[in-house]
């Protein structure tokens, strides 16, 4: 979690973009998720902003504003914005998933749906993007308390990592 206007949609972006070019890996499908379309908008105008500011990363891709899609030429990857707004959430099989404003996405189904397809996968990455919020019945809140036991010590995975960042408890945010 990072607190309001901390630049998490240019974070997010800088990482799309990175997942998508930087790695020079093939078959790399990225994909973020908001809670509406122009949340979801957010993230994809500002990696197609920077892209669009340097002619040689222009010429590797495809931009598709309509669908909220940026095609990797000659790598058959694709980055995706999509929305819960959305029908097609599942045949995906993502290197990179981030959930924008995750704590304003209480079914969880969808993000299991998101997610789940990249058990095919060795290498991939799921990012929860998100301020703090009072609901507790999202998949993002679970995640928060799971990253809590895990940094912890309760909980022991070694193919997990979290990254909180966030007020203490009783300082003013």
């Amino acid at each position: 979690m990072l607190p309001r206007k901390q630049a998490k949609t240019f974070l997010g972006a800088c990482i799309v973009l990175y997942w998508l070019l930087g790695r020079g890996l093939k078959g790399q499908q990225c994909l973020s998720i908001a809670n509406d379309i122009e949340q979801a908008a957010l993230l994809f105008n500002m990696a197609r902003q920077m892209l669009e500011a340097d002619a040689e990363l222009t010429e590797l891709v495809d931009i598709v504003p309509s669908t909220k899609r940026i095609i990797v030429n000659g790598l058959y990857s694709f980055y995706a914005a999509l929305s819960t707004e959305s029908t097609t959430k599942t045949g995906f099989n993502p290197s990179l998933v981030i959930v924008d404003e995750a704590q304003d996405i209480a079914d969880a189904a969808l993000i299991r749906n998101i997610t789940t397809g990249r058990t095919n996968r060795d290498d991939y990455l799921t990012i929860f993007v998100g301020t703090a919020g009072r609901r507790k019945d999202t998949t993002f809140y679970a995640e928060y308390e799971y990253a809590k036991q895990w940094k912890a010590g309760i909980i022991e995975n070694d193919s997990y990592h979290a990254f909180i960042y966030e007020a203490g408890e009783h300082e003013d945010w």
